[in-house]
């Protein structure tokens, strides 16, 4: 959402300038109003500006008038602007409206145009700009690749330049994560893309002109499918007996339970409301369904409500006023939902510790590891239990494809995984006959 602030800038003399920033996507423009006050402290804040209300106080009344006069003229300009824009349906462009206004546009940002940078800059550029806006989690990861930049830099003794940004710097940073780090190839494959997020960020945002064209020609390394482990149906049973007096590893057990009775993804279990919710009169009498627009895709789908499934919305849509919101869920990350599991999997009561065997590549190196079911939990392997179970109990996979709302059927099918022990028991019915 587009915003306007107000802030002092330092000019290390005694004065500061006081600066509008409009913020409006990952870099924040800034304009200089015109003025200049005094940077007198008193109590760490200053004494001539209030920070809260981005306005100046305690000075000279007719200068202090002025200053505030225009900061109001302004804001009311950005909201006007801002109006006008929702009443249109068009895209606010700040950069063409800051030029209306009076003052000077001040940012380093132009100087980057004509400077070769380090890639390790154009990282801590980018991790100060989503700031604001992205979890601590996503944060958490750029700041990761940060450090392997630094001790690859390191390393080499050569600062990375983002003009030797190829296909060759891919493979030559591959290899270092291979050596230095023993990262796996799916890890390495996520971080170069993270990378070329960043290169895109800087070229669309910073205005960077020297950047390599071939920065998006990743080095690509062979990789192992990813690991799907459906439940068993005696592993549900097991879930839906579970108790806690917990609340909400209550509710995202039940979040993950319903996901495993219609395919939801996390990111449209989070989204769902009351009004999601259907009822439809057939011959077979009435069948309840959820019709939404999913996340990821954008396409709209429904899905049928199994009993199960029904029993559970209807428990949080009774308990919708405690939440105060809209949606029936109050959990967002899908890793903290994930943390939750685990430790549920992991209960004395529940203790589902089947093992599961991970394939990894790392470089042209297969590693081989067996790790328990509860270690391997993430939320989405209850969408792999839902296509399974239907798909090993013959539903039509057309079927299956419209519930998961997969464009290609093939998709479907690699979510796909037999059973062994349904497996072994089919196959001994013919061989034990």
């Amino acid at each position: 959402m587009a915003s306007i602030r107000f802030y002092l800038k330092d000019k290390k003399n005694g004065t500061a300038h006081i600066m509008a920033a409009f913020q409006n996507g990952p870099v924040c423009p800034t304009k200089y109003i015109g003025y200049t006050i005094p940077t007198t402290k008193a109590n760490k804040e200053y004494k001539y500006w209030n920070k809260n209300t981005g306005t100046v106080r305690s000075m000279d009344i007719d200068k202090m008038a002025e200053i505030n006069k225009k900061i109001k003229d302004w804001k009311n300009a950005f909201d006007s602007y801002i109006s006008h824009c929702n009443i249109e349906n068009i895209t606010p462009d700040i950069t063409e409206f800051i030029k209306s206004l009076s003052g000077t546009y001040q940012t380093d940002r132009k100087l980057f145009k004509e400077k070769d940078l380090s890639l390790v800059f154009i990282f801590a550029q980018f991790l100060a700009a989503i700031k604001a806006t992205h979890d601590n989690t996503t944060i958490r990861g750029y700041k990761v690749i940060k450090g392997k930049l630094e001790k690859m830099q390191e390393k080499r003794k050569k600062e990375i330049l983002v003009s030797h940004i190829d296909r060759s710097f891919y493979k030559e940073l591959t290899l270092f994560l291979i050596q230095e780090e023993k990262n796996t190839n799916a890890t390495i494959a996520r971080r170069m893309t993270k990378i070329v997020t960043v290169l895109s960020y800087a070229i669309e945002y910073l205005k960077i002109k020297n950047v390599n064209p071939d920065y998006k020609k990743v080095y690509k390394l062979k990789t192992t499918p990813a690991a799907k482990f459906p439940l068993r149906p005696e592993e549900l049973a097991t879930l839906h007996a579970y108790i806690t007096d917990n609340e909400y590893h209550r509710m995202v057990l039940d979040a993950f339970l319903l996901a495993c009775e219609t395919g939801l993804r996390h990111s449209d279990i989070i989204q769902l409301q009351p009004t999601h919710i259907q009822s439809h009169i057939t011959t077979s009498g009435v069948i309840r369904s959820i019709a939404l627009t999913n996340m990821k895709t954008d396409h709209q789908n429904s899905m049928p409500l199994s009993n199960t499934a029904a029993a559970i919305i209807d428990r949080y849509i009774n308990c919708e006023a405690d939440f105060n919101r809209k949606t029936l869920f109050r959990f967002q990350h899908s890793q903290a939902a994930g943390k939750v599991l685990k430790t549920i999997f992991k209960k004395d009561t529940v203790n589902l510790n089947r093992p599961c065997e991970i394939i990894q590549m790392q470089g042209a190196k297969t590693i081989r590891e067996m790790k328990p079911l509860h270690d391997v939990i993430s939320f989405h392997m209850a969408r792999n239990t839902y296509i399974t179970r239907l798909l090993s109990s013959n539903v039509a996979p057309a079927f299956v494809q419209a519930n998961a709302g997969h464009s290609d059927i093939a998709t479907t099918m690699s979510y796909f995984r037999n059973d062994d022990v349904l497996r072994w028991q089919e196959t001994l019915k013919i061989l034990n006959n």
